[in-house]
């Protein structure tokens, strides 16, 4: 029997892991635990160990101990599995003793079938009961002797554990049988039995772990343990059982110790060989537990490992035979590797369609560290990146560097990288593989603020084939195939002539935005209002971006940095006309407009159901000589839309006043059928001559007028005002 002490360490049960430490200090015996429950309980309470945390660690580690003492027989069915002529009987019977110890105390030892001589003596003086069977006509008289005597067992004991070394499949129902909490069955089989292994507790291998084939380590090799069946309880394949210094591996860490061991692998080719029957039980253990724990495809690497373990105790003694096996298996590619969330999943190869055709990121429902432990700038910033990675930096790769366009911000051993969409975290895996093992979280489903992201729907680009959202995707005119944005450029579907009839529009867009007193937009607005506009020549707010960027390079529009009356910079986009309203001052927060506010009410009640925004502007500028300014207008507009007192609509046609949403709305589907007309019908000539006609930005000069206000990025094309 193993000492407590080992099996702490081994056990997966959350309770025993968590308090295990606790138990090894205190010096804690199997003995400790045969003492009477309220003691025991009480002497842990005493240490710290919560009382019903101290109940729970007496029941299982109690039924671990009636389990380990509970009377064991083993029934051999020599006919099925007769001893080799070259292998003495003595020493398999020693051997297979030894193995089973740890599994209960040796109650009878049966040996069934037609028993030769020359083993007879040898398994008699090993302690086994022999039942010479001569079947004759009747085949199946051996296996029901077995049945019989093992039912008889079972039900005379509250518990026991029941060995069967047969590898007849007609086992099967009678181990389906036995599968109750107060049994446990062991098979002993040799070649493929799947269907004895699916229904046992645990498997073992007649020719691996019984039979002992000897292994020839490399050169300067030692073997894995010093047990005194080392081969038994630890050979994983041919060679495979071997590392370089045993002590190291156990010693590392576990992210350098499943380095090391991988190192070990890849120095030996011979080691990386694999088995059919080690390839059949890895498959069949990632099969029986795929989806377990997650809901995509694979299966967790952890489950596979501790199925490993359990199903297998002899193979994978120990955490470092069953690395070395899974590196074995991933190298040789028998298996492949990929994440869920934080969380190592295993793949058979024929399921490789199922990770590339679905989305790469898995969000996780539940944050690394407690709300109160995120950084204050963390909840502020995640009002605009809600969408977080959090990446351990005992993991980040040395003289690395994070994505380009991400917001870092360091808790604790983690560090937090905050992206504004699920396509921009895609995108920064895509350029970092690392950050796959980060736990992604959309901040907002997280701290209850919204409802789940929804992950967006992928779609391949018509040439390269390369997954992008639908906002990302760019397309030609009266063509129905879709291009991702270095394609669309690269294939010439983006001409010179193109960019200048996309900069005309822009420009036409803004001074329309212009005349609403809109005299800087923000660029999401921008994009989102073209593509309303020529839906058919602009299929996204990718291809919209495309547009602005060269009107902005053409140099009639400006892309700025701006603080905006909420003190939040936001990037907006205006005519070179209008730059020098960006380098005013807000009007002030506490500037009063009800006066003018009931003007325009009384105007909207007065009139039609809503009023042109220009119509508006108009009669403030005759009325109120204060409004003489743009900055001051919107500031009014703001002011009466935040008492509910009228709203404005803005569209891709114009912009309206009304009472109401509705009224709103309807005024903007009114303003698209009067205001719409197709704007093909210039010629490039006429295009080109409206966009020259756009005064251009003299950079130069706006920052000798103003030097210290501006702070311009001539390659980014952008000005930052503050």
């Amino acid at each position: 029997m193993i000492a407590l002490e080992t099996w702490l360490e081994e056990s997966r049960n959350p309770c025993i892991q968590k308090w295990c430490s606790v138990l090894i200090t205190l010096g804690a015996s199997w003995e400790t635990f045969k003492r009477e429950q309220r003691v025991v309980v009480q002497n842990l309470s005493d240490e710290g160990i919560p009382k019903l945390a101290a109940c729970d660690l007496y029941t299982i580690v109690k039924e671990a101990l009636i389990h380990a003492e509970a009377p064991l027989a083993v029934y051999w069915n020599l006919e099925n599995i007769p001893i080799p002529m070259e292998q003495n009987a003595k020493e398999i019977v020693t051997r297979m003793k030894a193995i089973l110890s740890q599994h209960g105390s040796l109650v009878h030892f049966r040996v069934y079938g037609h028993i030769p001589e020359c083993t007879r003596s040898e398994l008699q003086l090993s302690g086994c009961s022999l039942v010479d069977v001569s079947q004759g006509k009747n085949k199946d008289l051996i296996d029901k002797l077995i049945f019989l005597d093992a039912i008889e067992f079972a039900f005379q004991s509250e518990t026991a554990s029941i060995c069967f070394i047969t590898s007849d499949v007609d086992y099967t129902y009678l181990l389906s049988k036995l599968q109750k909490p107060q049994w446990k069955t062991i098979v002993i089989s040799t070649g493929h039995a799947d269907a004895l292994h699916k229904n046992c507790d645990i498997a073992i291998q007649w020719e691996r772990e019984i039979l002992q084939p000897k292994l020839t380590p490399p050169p300067g090799f030692q073997p894995f343990s010093s047990s005194p069946f080392p081969l038994a309880s630890q050979s994983i394949g041919k060679a495979s059982c071997i590392v370089p210094n045993a002590t190291t591996v156990r010693e590392s860490p576990s992210v350098k110790g499943q380095a090391s061991v991988r190192a070990n692998v890849s120095e030996y080719p011979e080691a990386g060989h694999f088995s059919d029957e080690e390839v059949r039980i890895l498959r069949t253990v990632v099969v029986n537990n795929a989806h377990v724990g997650i809901s995509g495809p694979g299966t967790l690497k952890s489950q596979v490992g501790g199925m490993l373990r359990t199903t297998y105790p002899l193979l994978f003694s120990d955490r470092a035979a069953v690395q070395i096996f899974l590196a074995k298996a991933i190298a040789t590619g028998n298996v492949l590797e990929g994440f869920h969330g934080g969380l190592k999943v295993l793949y058979l190869p024929e399921d490789r369609h199922k990770i590339e055709s679905g989305m790469s990121i898995i969000l996780s429902d539940r944050m690394p560290l407690a709300l109160d432990q995120i950084p204050s700038k963390v909840k502020g910033v995640s009002k605009d990146l809600p969408m977080l990675i959090f990446f351990a930096k005992h993991q980040i790769p040395p003289y690395d560097t994070f994505p380009e366009k991400t917001f870092v911000q360091s808790a604790g051993k983690w560090i937090i990288l905050m992206y504004r969409s699920l396509c921009d975290i895609d995108r920064a895996v895509k350029s970092k593989p690392w950050l796959s093992a980060g736990i992604k979280i959309d901040w907002r489903a997280v701290t209850g603020k919204t409802c789940p992201t929804s992950i967006p729907e992928l779609f391949p680009c018509a040439k390269c084939e390369s997954n992008s959202s639908v906002a990302e995707l760019f397309a030609e005119a009266g063509s129905e195939s879709r291009h991702c944005r270095s394609c669309f450029i690269s294939d010439g579907f983006w001409t010179e002539a193109k960019a200048t009839n996309a900069v005309w529009k822009v420009i036409k867009m803004l001074e329309m935005m212009s005349e609403n007193d809109d005299v800087y937009v923000r660029s999401s607005l921008l994009r989102k209002l073209i593509v309303e506009r020529w839906p058919e020549m602009c299929y996204s707010r990718g291809q919209a971006a495309l547009w602005v960027e060269a009107a902005v390079e053409s140099g009639s529009v400006c892309e700025l940095n701006i603080k905006g009356q909420s003190s939040k910079r936001s990037k907006v986009v205006c005519l070179g006309k209008n730059l020098r309203w960006a380098s005013q001052n807000h009007p002030d927060a506490s500037m009063e407009t009800d006066t003018e506010e009931q003007l325009v009410r009384d105007l909207l009640w007065e009139g039609d159901v809503c009023i042109p925004r220009t119509e508006i502007i108009n009669k403030l500028e005759q009325v109120f000589p204060t409004m003489d300014t743009p900055l001051k207008r919107n500031k009014m507009f703001l002011n009466a839309a935040a008492r509910n007192i009228f709203c404005i609509g803005k569209g891709p046609h114009g912009q309206v006043v009304g009472l109401t949403k509705e009224d709103v709305e309807a005024g903007l589907k009114m303003l698209h059928r009067v205001d719409f007309q197709p704007d093909g019908d210039l010629n490039s000539e006429e295009r080109q001559s409206s966009v020259s006609s756009v005064p251009t930005i003299d950079l130069e000069r706006l920052l000798a007028s103003q030097p210290g206000v501006i702070d311009f990025s001539r390659n980014q094309h952008q000005l930052f005002i503050p």
